[in-house]
């Protein structure tokens, strides 16, 4: 395994619903594991696509490393965004 040289990046957890969070709280705890920060967001695809997109938008503007870790029923949503981030389906 190589290191990472640069900056940590920090993690996204974006959710569906609040009934994700014993998936998100499982997400948390690995990343912990390893030391990495992360934050969680309520934001369904299908219900607040404008709020999600100009979020992931804000992210994508500050020049952070991020990581994606989507958990919600329809998380594909993110695949068909207008964002220019890697999505792994």
């Amino acid at each position: 395994m190589t290191a990472f040289s640069g900056p940590a990046p920090s993690v996204v957890v974006p959710l569906g619903s609040k009934s994700d969070l014993d998936h998100r709280d499982a997400i948390a705890c690995d990343l912990e594991k390893f030391g990495l920060s992360y934050e969680s967001r309520f934001a369904s695809a299908p219900r607040v696509t404008t709020y999600l997109l100009e979020m992931l938008r804000a992210y994508q503007n500050d020049g952070q490393p991020r990581v994606y870790i989507t958990v919600a029923g329809r998380s594909n949503a993110l695949a068909g965004s207008s964002m220019q981030i890697p999505i792994t389906r």
